[in-house]
């Protein structure tokens, strides 16, 4: 029996990621970080859980390895045979080894490609991205304490002017 791809449903997307769970105070240049993503699977779909890749888009040269997604189901797809995936609320976990050379690491970005069917029809190839920030939106403490340091020279270079001209 041959495939059968669903008709006009072709840009349902029934894959969504839910939540994420990260220990932001990890993440770092040269580091490597857990990141588990929240997934859920509209009902009736199935996903393969040996076609799900998971892709780095930011930072650059950030590499993913060990992904593993569960729980890990058996079920019957359209052809009558066994596979195993995931459906319904599940995760999906890996490890990210960050590049070296990244001076600042304000978010993570990834792409998970997967493939999904129902027990009468299977989409094509689907990506979803999902972007975790790793900043609160406010400056770092460096960047906070360089500001008030720059504040307080130009304080005490005002200062400095102001001595000079009143001894003058």
């Amino acid at each position: 029996m041959a495939t059968e791809i669903a008709p006009l449903a072709t840009d349902v997307n029934p894959l969504q990621v839910v939540g994420h769970k990260l220990d932001k105070s990890s993440v770092g240049p040269g580091k490597e970080v857990t990141v588990v993503l929240d997934l859920r699977l509209l009902a009736g779909f199935h996903a393969y859980s040996d076609k799900f890749k998971v892709f780095s888009l930011l930072p650059d040269g950030a590499r993913i390895k060990d992904v593993v997604v569960s729980p890990v189901v058996q079920f019957v797809d359209f052809s009558g045979k066994n596979h195993q995936g995931i459906e319904g609320d599940s995760s999906v976990t890996f490890k990210v080894d960050l590049p070296q050379d990244s001076s600042t690491i304000d978010k993570l970005q990834y792409e998970i490609s997967y493939i999904a069917c129902t027990p009468k029809f299977c989409l094509p190839q689907k990506e979803v991205m999902t972007m975790i920030p790793i900043s609160d939106g406010k400056p770092s403490l460096g960047a906070r304490l360089r500001e008030k340091m720059s504040g307080a020279i130009h304080l005490e270079s005002d200062l400095e002017a102001q001595l000079s001209a009143n001894l003058a």
